[in-house]
């Protein structure tokens, strides 16, 4: 369990990072223009949140049947 979340911290860190060079582009392209800066950051973290989420999802079903192919081979 620990280990899923170890997972899961990591990958934030890395859309963190992400989001934080989409933010010095967008200051770079834009200027000091805030809003921009606040929407890139968002929207930086919303997608990458959502790839988590998928990711997760596929770990849990890959789990599941690997759970179910150990009980065949028990029976």
């Amino acid at each position: 369990m620990m280990q899923r979340w170890r997972e899961k911290l990591k990958y934030i860190e890395a859309g963190m990072i992400i989001s934080a060079l989409i933010l010095f582009v967008a200051t770079l392209i834009f200027g000091d223009n805030l809003t921009l800066e606040v929407i890139a950051f968002i929207v930086g973290t919303v997608l990458f949140s959502r790839v988590i989420e998928r990711m997760d999802k596929k770990e849990i079903e890959k789990m599941k049947r690997q759970e179910e192919e150990e009980l065949k081979d028990i029976v």
